[in-house]
């Protein structure tokens, strides 16, 4: 048997060396590519931070909900929407309550918005302290309920402003991975404004007429390199006049933040932040003044006339009707008539805890 070597070499013949030298300038040998290519600046992508600056206009395409990673929005199988910087300064939204108008299958509180958050009482009143007293956490998720508030992915009571937030997450419904530690209705994630290796100086001032006098808002945003690609820090102030038409409503606020970023090794990056600030506010009530007195003397003429076809009817357990006006209308209300209409306990009966009555047009 004769054996063939299959890894015979070929033999190529060049008869013209001028081809030789004319290919070998054309096509640079590998080594001056490669020392090419080590001679670029190379960036790496933090797989746990997204900053505003990578967000082109309208369109997002990263997102860390979900995993806390950096993903594609392609690759996520859950309802996220992305809200930028960008889209944020063309509404003119600086709050939830602004922002939420605008986004998808989301109900919010206010004078502009869709969703009371008011809780009915047995007496038919309108319970609205909740909303009045923490009114960016009024809103509603897909019909369900409210979602939770964070920042950067921390839960919080603080109000997200645009003044400090360089984009807004809002995701729809449970979460897979977060099954049993969230709201069913969803997460509604601020991120904050990171310090930068750039130089930032922004000035917003805005006059809004609407109320017995003009609402003014003015904020700063300054970010400075102090040490290149080492440290970085970033300052953001805020102070917000808002008047309403519904006296004596009003919002003040004034908010103070810092940012630093610190960078020693190629493989580490420290960051932190801090905020501090006042909210001083007395709320507009969307839902007005109430008043049962038709209600309730309609009510009382019923059971009279019921009374006067049947004297021993009784309001509560042995005890007769009986109606003197004014001390029926004071002091021994029935709290729930015989033929299962509900009474009303005062015939002034308003919102709240009687906030309402107060709060007049001007």
């Amino acid at each position: 048997m004769k054996l063939q070597n299959l890894n015979t070499a070929r033999r190529i013949s060049v008869k013209n060396p001028a081809w030789l030298l004319l290919s070998a300038s054309l096509f640079p040998f590998p080594g001056a590519m490669a020392q090419e290519a080590a001679d670029d600046d190379v960036f790496e992508i933090s797989p746990f931070v997204i900053t505003e600056e990578e967000d082109n206009g309208y369109i997002a395409t990263q997102t860390l909900a979900g995993t806390r990673l950096r993903s594609s929005l392609q690759d996520i199988g859950a309802s996220v929407q992305v809200i930028t910087t960008e889209f944020l300064s063309d509404i003119g939204a600086t709050e939830s309550n602004d922002l939420l108008l605008f986004t998808t299958s989301t109900e919010t509180y206010g004078l502009g918005g869709n969703f009371s958050g008011g809780e009915f009482l047995a007496d038919n009143r309108v319970n609205m302290n909740s909303s009045l007293n923490n009114p960016q956490s009024t809103n509603r998720l897909r019909g369900l309920g409210g979602p939770d508030n964070t920042r950067d992915f921390f839960i919080t009571d603080i109000p997200f402003d645009s003044y400090n937030t360089g984009r807004v997450e809002i995701n729809r419904g449970a979460n897979a991975i977060l099954f049993g530690l969230g709201s069913p209705a969803g997460v509604l994630n601020a991120g904050l404004n990171k310090a930068v290796f750039d130089e930032i100086n922004e000035l917003d001032v805005r006059i809004q007429d609407g109320g017995k006098h003009f609402s003014t808002r003015g904020s700063v945003d300054f970010n400075r390199v102090l040490i290149d690609d080492k440290l970085a820090i970033r300052f953001a102030a805020m102070q917000y006049d808002h008047s309403y038409s519904q006296k004596p409503t009003f919002q003040d606020q004034e908010r103070y933040y810092i940012a630093a970023t610190f960078a020693p090794f190629q493989t580490m990056t420290i960051r932190a932040n801090y905020e501090n600030g006042h909210i001083r506010a007395n709320t507009p009530d969307p839902v007005g003044p109430l008043q049962a007195i038709d209600e309730y003397l309609r009510v009382r003429d019923r059971m009279h006339m019921l009374q006067l076809q049947d004297p021993t009817l009784k309001d509560q357990p042995l005890r007769a009707l009986t109606y003197d006006p004014w001390r029926r209308a004071t002091r021994e209300k029935p709290t729930r008539v015989f033929d299962g209409f509900p009474a009303f306990n005062d015939p002034f009966g308003n919102a709240g805890f009687g906030q309402s009555l107060g709060m007049v047009w001007g």
